[in-house]
């Protein structure tokens, strides 16, 4: 959530849209306040906005697959009530620094489970 200093000053919800069959999530508010990080030789920097962080769950029988997702947001500005698509942006490296908006927004990726090890037999017992 960016805009803390273009007037945002109350708490905005942050919630996934998109997604597939068997995969849930909760939504999450994102407080008015800048993001604190360190840079690379200690130093104290802000960004603009909050960070938030959306889980995601796969239950099994999620179908194996990619699905683009859309990250929205709504809150009130300025006693207006607005509802927005978020951008993302990838990645976001130890420095802090961005390299710009995601051309396809967010995917989520579903996995199988990984293949169980075979079943250990009985150890014959010895008298």
């Amino acid at each position: 959530m960016s805009g803390a200093g273009g007037g945002w000053n109350t708490p905005v919800k942050v919630w996934v849209e998109g997604l597939p069959p068997r995969v849930e999530s909760q939504s999450a508010v994102a407080q008015p306040v800048n993001t604190r990080f360190r840079g690379t030789f200690g130093e104290d920097f802000f960004f603009d906005g909050t960070n938030v962080d959306i889980l995601l769950q796969a239950h099994t029988g999620a179908p194996p697959g990619w699905q683009p997702l859309k990250i929205r947001a709504s809150g009130e500005m300025n006693g207006k009530r607005l509802e927005r698509t978020a951008l993302v942006y990838y990645p976001w490296q130890q420095t802090g620094y961005l390299r710009g908006p995601s051309e396809d927004g967010m995917v989520l990726t579903v996995a199988g489970p990984p293949a169980s090890p075979p079943a250990a037999s009985p150890t014959p017992q010895t008298r």
